[in-house]
């Protein structure tokens, strides 16, 4: 693995001897941060259809838009992991990647 490498998963980095490495201690810490990290995303909320998703930051979408305020519309039918998103403020529909990597919260409808 490379400097930049840093994706271990827990159970490999608890079966591995101690060291006295600077490198490998490092390397480690880096390893459990991310692994600590990928559980936090794994336990945010997904938004469902109907809820309201508000970003903390504004997503910059190809045509030039910035926009922080969708509906959830639904999932695509190709892909049960892709949702649809639906701007509140012109209306039109957009995908957007990653969505648990981002601080958002839900609204959910009245």
């Amino acid at each position: 693995m490379g400097p930049c490498e840093s994706e271990c998963p827990q159970p490999i980095l608890d079966l591995l001897t101690p060291t006295d490495s600077q490198y490998a201690i490092e390397w480690r810490a880096r390893c459990r941060q991310n692994a600590a990290a990928q559980r936090a995303i794994a336990r945010k909320s997904s938004p469902r259809p109907g809820q309201t998703i508000v970003f903390e930051q504004h997503v910059l979408f190809c045509d030039g838009r910035t926009l922080d305020r969708f509906e959830v519309v639904a999932n695509n039918p190709r892909s049960h992991r892709t949702a649809l998103f639906r701007s509140t403020e012109i209306g039109g529909l957009y995908r957007i990647t990653s969505v648990k990597r981002r601080t958002y919260r839900l609204i959910d409808p009245i």
